[in-house]
């Protein structure tokens, strides 16, 4: 690491791999998304009662469930889904949903869409999760637009369009949804369902990345680091960076490695570059490693001892309520 451009050239590299890969949203990622969605729909509906107050609650949620109530058949359907007051059952769970969905309740329709994606309690059914969703979306569901958007964006479920992708992305964003603002992002950065534009890029990009969105951060700090799309700052880039990485993003550890390697934007610190190759190397990023075990001829026995410390007391704090990328939820 004694040349300047090397690392540089590496940093790019590493990010720009972020910014092309991101918008591909490889199909295991999107299904992670669902994931997340399952706890932010009880955020929803208010549907926050400790054990015991949803036992007691039960026998009138069913009650009105059995009368046909569309808000108390999605109720009951969460707390199968969730195992909440009763044992958890993903079928009965899809049968309470599938009558609320019916009826044209939103949540229920969004969660429909979703067992449908993950095969939860339902064969496996894109086309049919595209429906569902699609119907959430029209009543301006936000996570059913999240949803719609992923399925015109992979072509699942639906034939592919971009264009379709960024609309209800931008629908989704426009609502405040740090996800749906990072793809937004990253379809103006790639030119795709709109024109390329960098500085459209960077508004969305920061507005997810202010919501604690990991992977918005990182973009938001390459293109503050290569000023695109905004003027160049090293330590802005730096800040965004190390946001990033203190949520475990191994990418960000990277750059933000060599930030410190290189004393841009941060003053050059070898304890804190070997910190966060290493860090990032703990994740198999191949890269990373390479530049740690470099740096570490550099460093001496007292320096690498304290790095490989700091190292091990590491421990990541998710910002707000972003645990990992989503398409279809939050």
């Amino acid at each position: 690491m004694n040349a300047k451009s090397a690392p540089i050239a590496l940093s790019a590299i590493i990010a720009v791999s972020l910014l092309l890969a991101s918008c591909g949203k490889p199909k295991q990622e999107a299904n992670a998304q669902v994931d997340l969605a399952t706890n932010n729909v009880g955020q929803l509906t208010n549907d926050t009662a400790a054990p015991a107050q949803e036992q007691r609650e039960l026998p009138e949620l069913r009650q009105n469930a059995d009368k046909g109530d569309p808000s108390a058949e999605f109720l009951l359907g969460k707390r199968y889904e969730d195992g909440l007051g009763v044992e958890s059952n993903q079928i009965e769970a899809v049968k309470w949903y599938r009558k609320a969905a019916e009826q044209g309740n939103a949540d229920a329709q969004y969660r429909l869409g979703r067992c449908c994606v993950r095969g939860l309690g339902v064969a496996t059914n894109q086309t049919e999760a595209f429906q569902w969703f699609r119907k959430a979306a029209e009543q301006g569901h936000v996570w059913g637009q999240l949803g719609l958007a992923s399925c015109y964006d992979e072509g699942e479920g639906v034939e592919k369009n971009q264009a379709e992708a960024v609309k209800w992305y931008r629908k989704a964003a426009k609502q405040g949804n740090a996800q749906a603002q990072y793809n937004l992002g990253v379809c103006y950065s790639d030119g795709e369902g709109v024109e390329k534009n960098q500085t459209e890029a960077v508004k969305w990009y920061r507005k997810a990345a202010e919501q604690g969105n990991a992977k918005a951060q990182v973009n938001l700090g390459f293109c503050c680091e290569r000023g695109s799309g905004v003027e160049k700052n090293l330590t802005e880039a730096v800040k965004w960076y190390r946001r990033a990485a203190d949520q475990g993003d191994a990418g960000a550890q990277f750059n933000l490695g060599t930030c410190y390697a290189l004393g841009e934007g941060v003053p050059k610190d070898l304890v804190e570059a070997y910190k966060w190759f290493n860090l990032a190397a703990s994740q198999e990023l191949t890269t990373a490693a390479e530049e740690r075990e470099h740096l570490a001829l550099s460093m001496t026995p007292a320096q690498l001892a304290e790095a490989r410390r700091r190292s091990s007391e590491f421990v990541p704090k998710k910002e707000g309520k972003e645990r990992r990328r989503q398409n279809y939820g939050d």
